[in-house]
Formats: structure tokens, C-alpha cells, sequence
């Protein structure tokens, strides 16, 4: 069986979060309002919009002649004002998209964590040997099954920030592929000669406007996972049966790089730092009756 769908969301009237503490001007650090201070808190409005799109496809196959399987395919596309968080800002890290108090439908860019291509599936096969088989060895032997399960995914948005006296500020992007190609030889990912920052108040240390290097810009490195499983039932008596099972994580111990150091001024800017999901696996019994 095969399916085919598009899905497309619009929305209006979603909270738009601006942090207080970026609500000056950026080359004399006047406020609006001089008698309040320095604010804490945010300045909530309904102004943030949202739009997100999907082309998703599958395919499957019933368990038949010892196979059956399941394959999925996305491919999504979305932007808003603020990466598309709609929780508070204790829990939101999207708030910060917002580069400029007083414009941000400057940053409107991809929606934050957004892969814009993921892949999964899963597969399961009983082995034929001994299948038509009577007696001990049949029991034993037969009716095995291997399992597995894969996920592909693209890398998600990657924020390049330039540390200043306004809070997640952004540096210029001033062309070229920002992805370096060898990076999987030298973990050196971010091209740091497509930035450049952007000039600083002497007098409030925050940068003079908003950075052009758009979140949407440059996403980190993709990954992928194959997950595979060995089991068998054991029919022990009429309402027995245990079931053995062993699992390999990440079975082929393929490397799951993390995102890149992203803070301009870094001395590590641009680097592939760290690593995870390495292959692990567990052994289980399952007595049922």
C-alpha cells in the first residue's frame, strides 16, 4: 500500500515574547522610558504568525512470505517569527530569535528544530530455516525473527550568535557556502569566512543593528540510526510462552555527530565538538501466561 499526502497549517495570533532588557537604543542605550529603568520580563503581544507545510509519503507491506515492512518519508518546510515556541519563556529557548526589540519580523526565518528531511521505517523477517521442521530441533531453531528499525533525519537550524551588549545578537553573512565539504575529515563545519560581525556601540557594547545571518540560514549535520532486534516466542504450554529477545542500539555504531560550536567570538568556532548514540544493546526474557 502506498499513501501520498500534503499538509498545510496557518497561523495567526500566536504570542510573540520580547525580552524588556533589549528595549533601548542600541548606540546611546536611551529607553522609551527612561524612569523604568532596566527592565526584566518580557513585552508579550498576539503578533507572531506561523506557516508549516509537509509532503509526507508511505509505503507498506503486510506480513507475507516471511517479510513485512513499513516505509515513511517527510519532507517539511515552515518559518515564523520566533523559531514557532508558543510555551513561556521559562521553558522556551525560540523567545531569543528576536534579535531587535522593535522589529522582529526582521529575524522570520525556519522553525526552530525544524529537520526538512526525515526518513524512517521498519522491517521485520522470520527466518526460514526449519520452518516445515517437527520435533526439538524445529523448536529451537525456528522461527526466529530479525527487526529493524531506521531513522534519517537532516540536521536541524543552527543560530550563529555574536556575543554583544544586546542579547542574541547575530553576525553578517557576507557570502559563500557556509558548510565546509570536508568537514567530516577535519570536524570543522561552520565556514567561518562567510561572517563577519557587525560594528559595536563604544558606548553600550550592543552591536549597531541586527545581523543578516537568518536562522534559517545553515543547518547542523544530519543523522542516522539502524536499530535491529533478534527474537523468538517459545511456545512452552497452551497459555505459556516465553519470549527471548536481544537488541542492538545503534547496531552499526555509526557516529551521531552533535551541532558545531556556534558563537562567533569561540576559539572553537565552527567545530564539531562532541559526539553521541554509540552502539549499545540488552538481552531480555519475557514470561507470559
Amino acid at each position: 500500500m502506498a499513501e501520498v499526502d500534503y499538509v498545510r497549517t496557518d497561523g495567526r495570533n500566536f504570542p510573540l515574547h520580547r525580552p524588556l532588557a533589549n528595549a533601548f537604543d542600541r548606540q546611546t542605550g536611551a529607553r522609551p522610558n527612561p524612569a523604568l529603568g532596566t527592565l526584566s520580563g518580557y513585552y508579550l503581544s498576539s503578533e507572531q504568525t506561523m506557516v508549516y507545510n509537509a509532503l509526507q509519503t508511505s509505503v507498506r507491506r503486510r506480513f507475507a512470505h516471511n517479510v513485512g515492512f513499513d516505509l515513511h518519508y517527510t519532507l517539511r518546510k515552515g518559518w515564523s517569527d520566533q523559531g514557532g515556541g508558543l510555551s513561556s519563556p521559562f521553558v522556551n529557548g525560540d523567545i531569543f530569535f528576536t534579535q531587535d526589540f522593535f522589529d522582529p519580523k526582521f529575524d522570520r526565518g525556519q522553525l526552530s528544530q525544524e529537520a526538512r528531511h526525515n526518513v524512517s521505517g521498519n522491517v521485520i523477517y522470520q527466518l526460514p530455516f526449519f520452518e516445515n521442521s517437527h520435533g526439538v530441533l524445529s523448536q529451537v531453531l525456528g522461527g526466529w525473527q530479525i527487526s529493524s528499525i531506521l531513522n534519517i533525519r537532516s540536521g536541524v537550524p543552527l543560530r550563529i550568535t555574536q556575543p554583544s551588549g544586546i542579547s542574541q545578537n547575530r553576525p553578517d553573512y557576507v557570502g559563500g557556502d557556509p558548510v565546509l565539504p570536508n568537514w567530516h575529515d577535519t570536524l570543522l563545519y561552520i565556514n567561518r569566512n562567510s561572517f563577519q560581525p557587525v560594528p559595536t556601540s563604544p558606548i553600550t557594547n550592543a552591536t549597531l543593528r541586527p545581523g543578516t545571518a537568518n536562522p534559517s540560514l545553515i543547518s547542523g549535520p544530519g543523522r542516522w540510526q539502524a536499530d535491529i532486534s533478534l527474537g523468538k516466542v517459545f511456545r512452552l504450554r497452551e497459555s505459556v510462552n516465553l519470549q527471548i529477545r536481544a537488541d542492538a542500539f545503534n547496531a552499526f555504531n555509526h557516529v551521531i555527530y552533535n551541532n558545531p560550536v556556534t558563537g562567533l567570538t569561540s576559539v572553537d568556532f565552527g567545530k564539531i565538538t562532541s559526539a553521541t548514540g554509540w552502539r549499545s544493546g540488552q538481552m531480555n526474557a519475557r514470561l507470559m501466561f
